[in-house]
């Protein structure tokens, strides 16, 4: 399918009749979806065969009669195995219409006698929308259910709406930023549940914390059952430089070639300034567990007892990861440079992990264990995260390493991967926390089930 002449031509109908149930509705889920979908960067499912496309329900972002629309889209794969995807649609004509094709031509699905048919997250009337929405806590009714902003501080705080960009960088969802200040992730796979997310730096933000983007809003959508899955989520917008992931490759690849250089006193600056900011990020990741433990009212908050059988989990899953990072290592020797390879740190990898069996767990006293909702933003702490600009002190806030510390690590092994940034960011996807009412969990005499998400950066 061209990205530039859509090959389908919509009926002369009216805006709102476009998206209603009849002859167009079997046209968008037999030919238009099937052809747009797939070739969208934030579709998952592009290597699981997708057999069906079927839309399941139309909501309107505003009253007005020509507003965009959020389609809700169950895709259906081989294996019988389905997926909903949100996809804003919104009709442009004249010189929006023109503008979007010569910008971007891959966001048009088809052609209509009054314009072209896109993705709305281009048009400015559809993010002013979402804004609103969050910020006046509206409601919209659709064919099957209905969606209801939620606002914090942050938005509450602003007169009027901001100018809103969509940013250009789309991975597994969409992101607006409003003026300088809200910053807006569009989840595009949705899963009924709480969003642990939006939970999460609710919580925080309600308690003061202040080294995590500030919850600034959502949207939720409702179906008929009362299921709810989040479609939007507005935080406080943070200035910064990039992302952790990309901070930590970059000092990962200068220590490298001052190494090659035979620099050895540039990569040991390196080294330094780079645990220095794998510390600070320790700090705050502190900060933030203090946080979360100090709640005892909220119980998907309060600290439940740690068992014998979650510190044998623990372990087990810590030994497993060990093993795949020394596997990764050990098969990628052949492809570091020669003066790498020859290094006696590396040449002396064995499998040092083959005879480890994790021991029985016993705690040494009766210890806390994270609740349902810490445990994901826990989890996360293991990932590149990112540190508010506000909380990076310019002086060193941390004591000094105990001597040797530092020359006991292995250093050619050990590359600075928890290197703090301030992008903007909220966890990358809209995982499924809660579709019940909340309660208190009950005890459990296995071990716990992980609740940390698997995700791409969104």
């Amino acid at each position: 399918m061209s990205t530039n002449e859509p090959p389908f031509t919509l009926p002369d109908v009216a805006h709102e009749n476009l998206f209603a149930p009849g002859p167009q509705r079997e046209l968008f889920e037999r030919y238009l979806l099937p052809a747009y979908i797939p070739r969208c960067r934030w579709f998952g499912g592009k290597a699981r065969d997708p057999r069906r496309f079927t839309v399941r329900d139309v909501v309107p972002v505003s009253p007005a009669p020509d507003a965009a629309r959020l389609v809700l889209v169950e895709v259906e794969y081989a294996d019988q195995s389905r997926e909903t995807y949100l996809l804003p649609l919104q009709i442009l004509s004249g010189q929006a219409a023109s503008d979007l094709a010569a910008t971007h031509p891959q966001a048009i699905l088809a052609q209509s006698p009054s314009g072209v048919l896109c993705d709305a997250i281009h048009d400015d009337a559809f993010r002013s929308g979402l804004f609103t929405l969050i910020a006046a806590e509206g409601t919209r009714s659709g064919e099957h259910g209905a969606i209801a902003g939620q606002s914090g501080p942050a938005v509450k705080a602003i007169e009027g709406i901001p100018s809103s960009r969509a940013l250009a960088v789309e991975q597994s969802n969409s992101s607006v930023v409003y003026g300088d200040h809200i910053f807006l992730k569009l989840y595009r796979r949705l899963e009924h549940g709480m969003n642990p997310d939006a939970e999460i730096l609710r919580f925080l933000s309600s308690r003061g914390f202040p080294h995590a983007p500030p919850f600034a809003g959502s949207i939720e959508h409702r179906d008929a059952s009362g299921n709810a899955c989040v479609l939007a989520l507005a935080t406080g917008l943070v200035p910064n430089k990039g992302d952790a992931w990309s901070f930590a490759l970059g000092e990962l690849r200068r220590w490298f070639e001052a190494l090659l250089a035979g620099d050895a006193a540039g990569a040991a600056q390196i080294e330094t300034r780079s645990l220095d900011r794998a510390a600070q990020l320790g700090t705050r990741t502190g900060e933030m567990h203090l946080a979360l433990a100090g709640e005892t009212s909220d119980p998907d908050f309060a600290a439940e007892p740690l068992a014998p059988a979650d510190g044998q989990a623990l372990a087990a899953s810590i030994l497993a990861s060990a093993r795949q990072v020394h596997g990764l290592i050990s098969a990628k020797l052949d492809t570091l440079p020669e003066p790498a390879r020859s290094w006696p740190a590396v040449l002396s990898l064995s499998n040092p992990f083959s005879a480890i069996a994790p021991k029985p767990y016993r705690p040494p006293f009766p210890a806390p264990r994270p609740a349902p909702m810490a445990t994901t933003i826990s989890a996360r702490c293991s990932r590149p995260a990112v540190i508010s600009s506000s909380s990076i002190s310019k002086e060193n806030p941390f004591a000094p390493w105990p001597p040797g510390a530092r020359s006991a690590l292995p250093s050619a092994t050990s590359p600075a991967c928890c290197a703090p940034s301030t992008t903007p960011r909220t966890p990358p996807s809209n995982r499924t926390r809660r579709t019940a009412p909340r309660s208190r969990p009950t005890p459990r005499s296995g071990p716990r089930k992980s609740s940390s998400p698997s995700s791409t950066p969104g």
